[in-house]
C-alpha cells in the first residue's frame, strides 16, 4: 500500500493510543498526515506478539509463551490499567466479563444454528486492496 505507515505494538494499548492520537484526534490531523506523506492512504500496522487461544504455539519456546502470558497480554494490561486508574472496580470488570461471555455464547449459538449461506454469496461484500 502506498502511504504513510504507522506501526504499533498492540500489547501496550496506552503506547498505541498515544502514538496514534495526533493523527486520529481530528479530521485535520488525519488529513495533514496524508498531505505530508503525499498519499491518499494511511496504513496502520498493529503488531501483536500474542497468540490465539487455540494456537499450539509450537514455533515458540515454553518460556516465550509464559513471558507473553505474564507480561504482555493486552487484556490483562488493560485490566490492570483500569484498576490502577480507578476507572472501575474488580466487581465491575467481573460483571463486564460475564456480559461479554454471555454475548459471545449467544453469537456462537446463533452461528451454529443458522443455516449455511448459499455458495453464490461467497464473494458478496468482499473487497481486495
Amino acid at each position: 500500500m502506498i502511504g504513510p505507515w504507522v506501526r504499533h505494538d498492540t500489547a501496550g494499548f496506552q503506547g498505541s493510543l498515544s502514538a496514534m492520537r495526533p493523527t486520529l484526534s481530528s479530521p485535520a490531523g488525519f488529513a495533514a498526515a496524508l498531505v505530508i506523506a503525499g498519499s491518499a492512504g494511511l496504513h496502520v500496522s498493529l503488531v501483536s506478539a500474542g497468540f490465539l487461544s487455540g494456537d499450539p504455539a509450537k514455533y515458540r519456546t515454553r518460556e516465550e509463551v509464559q513471558e507473553m502470558r505474564e507480561h504482555r497480554d493486552p487484556i490483562d494490561l488493560l485490566r490492570k490499567h483500569i484498576l490502577e486508574e480507578g476507572k472501575a472496580s474488580e466487581a465491575d470488570l467481573k460483571e463486564i466479563d460475564r456480559e461479554v461471555r454471555a454475548r459471545v455464547n449467544e453469537a456462537a449459538e446463533f452461528a451454529q444454528s443458522d443455516p449455511e449461506p448459499d455458495p453464490s454469496e461467497l464473494y458478496t461484500d468482499v473487497t481486495a486492496t
